[in-house]
């Protein structure tokens, strides 16, 4: 096998959106069987930085990835399923702004493959995105997450009943202070889901349909609408539902943490969580 380097051409790497921050080999490569992967790796390939805080050995250590964490819960990460990690000497700096919440900020991709070698198999460069490019990423993919609200069987009950009677629910929720506040804006989806009396679970997927004055046209009791308040009206609609899923397949999207998207929607799925719904639901966008 030859070594391949990186290709003089424009890549992934001179992306104009972050600049270089670290050019390192990837550590313990042999350790994690590296080679039996080079067949799916090659220059220019995107790979993920996972900050291995349990990490007997190094308190600094951040492993490198084909794998997308986001797609797991912290709890689950799987850190024998590696390409390696980012050398000792090298991972301090980028362990302290992981660990103060920049994780998203990094992008790293393979620059150098040298199959021969023991020690420096692997090379990656590491780019750093600017705080607008990094915060503009989180909002636009938080869109795309679903938000979850959990519904007693009385208020499960009426929801039913309003899109039976109507096709639509309408609801006030509280949105002042709005900075103590987070909820949703017109065209976001929310799963409402309600535990039955056997564990299992029954979801709607629902749609914003319109905020504040723009239900107007959809509440016969318009008077509600203007209401002096510390709420505001919304309007939804159903899209998907109801679904009946089981306790084990719900405790396994929720974490246990049911309890914490009661009140209002004001708490989005994860992106596992979200994809995982999308698939019982038979949703690909």
């Amino acid at each position: 096998m030859k070594e391949f380097n990186m290709p003089d051409d424009p890549s992934p790497i001179e992306s104009p959106n972050g600049r270089v921050f670290l050019e390192c080999r990837v550590a313990g490569t042999s350790y994690h069987h590296v080679d039996d992967m080079l067949d799916t790796i090659f220059v220019g390939r995107k790979v993920h930085l996972m900050r291995d805080r349990d990490n007997k050995h190094d308190e600094n250590a951040v492993a490198v990835s084909l794998n997308d964490p986001s797609l797991l819960e912290p709890e689950v990460l799987d850190f024998s399923d590696i390409l390696g990690y980012v050398p000792r000497e090298d991972n301090a700096a980028l362990a302290s702004m992981m660990d103060m919440g920049w994780e998203r900020a990094f992008d790293a991709y393979i620059s150098k493959i040298n199959p021969k070698s023991e020690y420096e198999k692997l090379r990656i460069t590491i780019t750093i995105k600017s705080k607008e490019d990094t915060l503009r990423e989180e909002k636009e993919e938080s869109k795309g997450l679903f938000r979850a609200m959990s519904m007693s069987p009385g208020q499960w009950g009426a929801l039913e009943m309003d899109l039976y009677e109507e096709g639509m629910v309408y609801y006030r929720w509280c949105c002042l202070p709005t900075f103590d506040h987070d909820l949703p804006e017109k065209g976001e989806r929310i799963i409402f889901f309600c535990q039955e009396d056997d564990g299992s679970y029954r979801l709607y997927l629902m749609m914003v349909l319109a905020v504040d004055e723009e239900c107007y046209p959809f509440v016969k009791g318009k008077h509600e609408i203007i209401m002096k308040d510390d709420c505001c009206p919304f309007v939804l609609t159903n899209i998907k539902g109801p679904v009946s899923v089981s306790e084990e397949v719900m405790d396994e999207i929720l974490k246990g943490k049911a309890e914490t998207f009661g009140g209002g929607p004001e708490q989005r799925l994860a992106k596992a969580a979200t994809l995982r719904i999308k698939e019982i639901l038979g949703i690909d966008d």
